[in-house]
């Protein structure tokens, strides 16, 4: 809030009427304002220079502290009750319980960012743990009509409240209403790392649902603490045959580590090495080399994407690649491998596959994808790299299809061979790239295309905008009436 000496001055000021005409021209919804500031300037010029050097800002104040509500005579409308849930703040409530008689109707109707759900501040203080809350809205009677156990419970095994799951164990108990759960509330809570959550659940009596993905989801997220405690936890196991493949993208050695000594049944892919190879991770590979394990990973053309060594050259992982050269195991790759790292523009990729010593395994797509994304500096490497260039028609379709002018300027200036058909112009036409058609008109090249080429997006009434274009190009056509 903003006020001059003079306004601050004046008789009856209250602040929150000020703020409140600041925050709904700006904000829409006093719920986004967890505090507001007094700015008191020198005089009645309130220019950004003013403001900025003449300026005495006071300290802030939060909305849902109950001294603020009474120093400025805060109105209920007034107050963001999400953040009094938030904070776990009962004396607010209470100071507005007894403010006004209508408010258990107010606060049980209020809505929160459009929500209808009268149960939302409920799900406001389970998150945070505040089961004074809880207590408080039932002791007063509000709607519990549409609670939804399900969402609460799981939300307060996510977030470690074990105070929340034995309030609402015993609300269930008291008002007869049934506790409905799924596996998420053991799964997030193994994602989580919160042990006193799976502890509260062992010992609470209550029927106990889970799946594998408490235990990938521990292991991928690294917590061995968890991973340890299902162990111990005299409960059977379930987990994928892919846990050991999700910890070799996403964990640590830790809990490669943990498993490999666990004595439970180790599952595991290819996709173990494959995935640490796209992920750059080449300490999980050194990890498997050394551990004394089957090692696994894809052969050439085997799998949806290819090899280590495919994924890495995609993604760039030059490291990747030196550790897989120097690694003494049997090299496994593609074609895929410099498509992939010509598709991303990944020069870097290709100049160490050059240097490498390897046998060199390409098509016409590296190329293609190159001109299709726009990768100029690609083009240039495989010009200048006195290899085999090898492309077709292709290369300027894509880039044509894509809208790469500095593609399509750079094939014309190469000096290579161009090679295009009517598809060039067919497809700029279809997509309505008019500024690919441009292009072709002025590039004094030869023009390629059908005569007849307006009957078919005619007939189709289709991209009226290329129709037009061709119709003004003074180019000859047919069909222009």
């Amino acid at each position: 809030m903003l006020f001059t000496d003079g306004a601050y001055n004046q008789s009856g000021l209250n602040p929150i009427e000020r703020y409140r005409k600041i925050e709904t021209k700006y904000m829409n919804d006093i719920d986004y304002c967890k505090y507001f500031r007094i700015v008191i300037v020198r005089n009645n010029n309130v220019s950004k220079k003013v403001i900025m050097s003449e300026r005495y800002l006071w300290k802030k104040y939060p909305l849902y502290d109950i001294k603020n509500i009474k120093k400025f005579n805060v109105g209920i409308d007034d107050i963001p009750f999400n953040l009094v849930f938030t904070h776990g703040k009962t004396d607010v409530l209470e100071y507005c319980k007894n403010k006004s008689n209508t408010f258990i109707e107010y606060l049980a109707n209020y809505k929160y960012y459009g929500y209808d759900d009268e149960c939302r501040l409920l799900y406001i203080a389970i998150e945070y743990g505040n089961v004074n809350m809880l207590t408080w809205w039932i002791n007063n009677d509000l709607p519990m009509k549409n609670f939804r156990t399900e969402y609460a419970i799981n939300k307060a095994s996510s977030n470690g409240h074990v105070n929340v799951l034995d309030w609402l164990k015993n609300w269930s108990k008291n008002s007869g209403i049934p506790l409905t759960y799924n596996t998420k509330a053991l799964v997030d809570a193994s994602y989580e790392g919160h042990i006193n959550v799976l502890e509260w659940w062992k010992n609470s009596g209550l029927e106990l649902k889970y799946d594998y993905r408490a235990l990938n989801d521990a292991s991928s997220d690294g917590h061995i603490n968890v991973l340890e405690w299902w162990k111990n936890s005299g409960l059977k196991l379930e987990y994928s045959s892919s846990v050991m493949d999700y910890v070799s993208k996403t964990s640590s050695i830790d809990v490669l580590e943990w498993w490999k000594n666990s004595g439970l049944e180790l599952k595991y892919s290819e996709s173990a090495m494959d995935d640490a190879s796209a992920c750059g991770r080449v300490d999980v590979l050194e990890w498997w080399k050394k551990s004394g394990l089957k090692l696994k990973y894809s052969s050439a053309y085997d799998g949806l994407f290819g090899s280590g060594m495919d994924l890495a050259s995609k993604n760039g992982h030059v490291k990747v690649l030196n550790w897989w050269l120097k690694s003494g195991l049997k090299l496994t790759y593609d074609v895929r491998a410099l498509r992939r790292a010509s598709e991303n523009g990944h020069v870097n990729v290709l100049e160490w596959w050059k240097k490498s010593g390897l046998e060199l395994k390409y098509d016409d797509f590296v190329l293609q994808d190159a001109s299709g994304n726009g990768h100029i500096n690609v083009l240039e490497w495989w010009k200048n790299s006195g290899l085999k260039l090898k492309y077709d028609k292709y290369s300027i379709f894509k880039a044509s299809h894509n809208g790469r002018i500095n593609v399509l300027e750079w094939w014309k200036n190469s000096g290579l061979p161009l090679k295009y058909d009517e598809d060039a112009l067919l497809v700029a036409t279809s997509g309505g790239r008019i500024d690919v058609l441009e292009w072709w008109k002025n590039s004094g090249l030869e023009l390629k295309y059908s005569k007849k080429i307006l009957s078919h997006f005619k007939k189709n009434n289709h991209n009226a905008v290329s129709v037009e274009w061709w119709k003004n190009s003074g180019l000859e056509i047919e069909g222009l009436n």
